[in-house]
């Protein structure tokens, strides 16, 4: 016999996204950042790299055109959101 462990595993899924939204989502050419306050922000592509980073107030658009199409997490404080980048 093996001494396998046969018991089902779970995974709870956390919210990525509090108060930081990202419009619209998934995008080609970039982005308008929806928050209440002046935010510090940051994106990192798929492999962890920082593709951005500057304050950056309610409303302010922020282009994609010079990236790769993928997965991008955003992170401002402990605010976080997913973004798509798919060019057409």
């Amino acid at each position: 016999t093996f001494n396998a462990n046969n018991s089902p595993t779970a995974v709870t899924e956390t919210s990525l996204n509090t108060s930081l939204v990202v419009a619209p989502n998934p995008t080609a050419d970039g982005f308008y950042l929806i928050t209440a306050k002046t935010e510090y922000l940051t994106v990192y592509n798929a492999l962890g790299q920082v593709v951005f980073h500057q304050n950056v107030s309610p409303g302010t658009y922020v282009s994609t055109q010079q990236w790769n199409d993928g997965l991008y997490i955003l992170k401002s404080g402990n605010q976080s959101a997913k973004l798509v980048v798919q060019k057409k």
